[in-house]
């Protein structure tokens, strides 16, 4: 994955104005567990096309995975802005996510208990 990073990072020396390597870029850096370098990779694949709609939803994913969830609705909002005719299904896809981390959290709280 390190390796592919390394090609991605290359590529967008020439061509930064490419929002789906930049993506690919952020996938990368996520599976390596470099978050910090995988959220400015997100950022630029939407500084490359605003309306890079996988690039919002896997940005609020990584708000929720990590706890954010101000976070996750700023970048929804960012997200409506920019995809007025996308907003309601954002929102929806949104509310879904946050729940489904939130039972996570729940379920590992109550696992953690269990354990003591």
């Amino acid at each position: 994955m390190l390796e592919a990073a390394r090609i991605f990072e290359r590529v967008l020396q020439e061509s930064p104005d490419q929002a789906k390597i930049w993506l690919n870029l952020a996938h990368a850096r996520r599976a390596l567990g470099e978050r910090p370098a995988a959220l400015a990779a997100y950022e630029g694949a939407l500084r490359a096309n605003p309306q890079e709609r996988g690039a919002y939803l896997e940005l609020i994913d990584y708000y929720l995975e990590v706890g954010d969830e101000i976070g996750a609705e700023g970048i929804l909002e960012r997200a409506a802005t920019h995809l007025p005719r996308d907003a309601k299904r954002l929102r929806h896809v949104f509310g879904l996510a946050r729940d489904r981390y939130r039972k996570e959290r729940s379920a590992e709280g109550q696992t953690d208990g269990a354990d003591r």
